[in-house]
This record gives structure tokens, sequence and C-alpha cells, in this order.
């Protein structure tokens, strides 16, 4: 029998096969554009990697073959996308050792921000948002470290997910890590990765905190810090929040910002992410 029959397997990985698929311009274009947990069309990708449909082709049927990237049909449709958010980790991971895309345009410099304030890692919140959720939630004690990087959800953070609609049974149930500390790229500080973050930011997207761009990036609501401000103060109030008080009112203030939302919520319109690594 095999080693992955038996248990453990403990040959030398072959990091340089694996490197190799980063490596292309192209390719590592492709899985920046898929890093925020979105299925895109391979024309599409190859738009935004700049290259030709054909090249393309070749390009991701090679991260298929490695396991970074599977293929989601519907209907006549394939849509490409991360095989999970191990993948997405890796990206984070490069991305810290990486060295900076040159800004050369006033739209670039805005992206870069935009980036370092509010974006999605797969399906959880990241960048100095991100970084911020974590570092309120232990404050007050609604996690506990309990093996350096993963977290514990205490009774205050019980109380607190109950409060804002998170469905708890459902994340007791996933089989995916919990919440495990993943050091932000941009911000140098760790953010949660994991069921429970992922959980969380889908709800604040629903709410209207947060809301999904053209690209990884989030909008953030104007009264987003009234909102947090009020969720998390009702842990130490005692107090309950009234469902009207958990809906942002500012959100989608404009007819170009519901717009917007309604293409990503319908997935009629595919994200226009960045043709650089994490830029």
């Amino acid at each position: 029998m095999s080693n992955d029959e038996n248990g453990p397997d403990g040959r030398e990985r072959d990091l340089a096969s694996m490197a190799a698929l980063f490596a292309d311009p192209a390719r590592a274009a492709m899985l920046a554009a898929l890093a925020g947990g979105q299925a895109l069309p391979a024309g599409q990708l190859a738009r935004l990697a700049k290259i030709h449909p054909s090249t393309a082709t070749g390009h991701l049927r090679q991260l298929v073959e490695g396991g970074l990237v599977r293929v989601r049909v519907q209907g006549r449709h394939r849509y490409h996308e991360l095989t999970g958010p191990h993948v997405a980790l890796v990206l984070e991971a490069l991305a810290q050792i990486a060295p900076p895309v040159p800004v050369r345009s006033l739209r670039d410099d805005r992206h870069a921000h935009a980036l370092a304030e509010a974006r999605t890692c797969y399906d959880h919140l990241a960048g100095r948002r991100g970084v911020e959720l974590r570092d309120r939630l232990m404050k007050l004690g609604a996690l506990e470290l309990t093996n350096d990087p993963d977290h514990t959800l205490t009774d205050t953070g019980r109380q607190l997910l109950s409060e804002i609609g998170v469905d708890l049974a459902a994340l007791n149930a996933s089989r995916r890590v919990f919440a495990r500390c993943c050091i932000d790229w941009s911000s140098r500080r760790p953010h949660l990765a994991g069921a429970l973050p992922a959980a969380i930011t889908s709800r604040l997207i629903e709410l209207g905190w947060l809301a999904r761009t053209k690209d990884r990036t989030l909008h953030v609501a104007p009264d987003y810090d009234q909102c947090m401000d009020r969720w998390l103060s009702s842990a130490a109030t005692h107090t309950t929040i009234q469902p009207h008080q958990l809906k942002s009112t500012d959100l989608l203030s404009s007819p170009h910002e519901q717009h917007d939302a309604t293409d990503i919520v319908r997935g009629e319109r595919g994200t226009r992410a960045a043709s650089r690594l994490f830029l």
C-alpha cells in the first residue's frame, strides 16, 4: 500500500514544480484575479492577464493540473476558481515577501489604498479592516487563542454572532479551520482566516456594512464604524440590537453603487481584478 493509504506521507515535497506555476506573470495575474473567491470565465482571465485566449487556455490547464484552480460548469458556461482558501493563503504569504508593484498612475494609487483598507482574502475580510476586526474581538474577549495560531469562540463571541444573525449551528458543523491567524500582507499584522471570519464577512456584506466591487476590494460603508461600534458595544452593555439597527443606511446611496452591487449578487458581471499580483 502507498503512504497515502497508511497515513502521513513523509516524502519531500516538490516545491520547484509548484513554485513554477506561480512564477509566470500571466498565471500570477490569473491567480490574483481569483484570490477574492470569484469564479471567472477563461476569456475574462485572458483579458486580465493581457494574453491571447488560446494562450490562456494552456496556462489554465497547467493551473488545474497543478491543483491550484478548478473548473465549475454551469450549463454551457465554464468558470475557473481557486480550489480552496488554502491557495489564497499561499498567495497572501507570497505577497508578504514580494516587492511592491510600481505605482504608475492615480488609478494604481487608489487601487493600492483600497486593497490595503478592505479586501477579500478568498472569502474573509482582510486589509486594515480585517486586522481591526480581529483586534476588537480579541479585546472584547469574544475570541481566545487556544493553540497559536488558532482561536476559539467564547460565550461573549457567541452572543455577538447571534446579534448579527450568523448561523452558529452551521458554523459549528463546518469541517473547515475555524479561526486562524493569517498575517496580512498589507498591514503586516494578523487578520482571521477560516470558517468564522468567512461567516462574519458574508453577514457584514448582507447587512450593507461592506459591499463587493468589481475586483477583490471591498467598499466600506460611510457608517461602517458606527455600525461596528453599536454591534460590539452590545456585548459590554448586555443590550440587544434591534433588527432596524443592523442595516447600514449609507452604503448603497448612489445608483452607481446600487447597480454594481446588483451585478455582483446576480453574478452577471465578473470581477475586473488587477492584472498584476495583488495590485
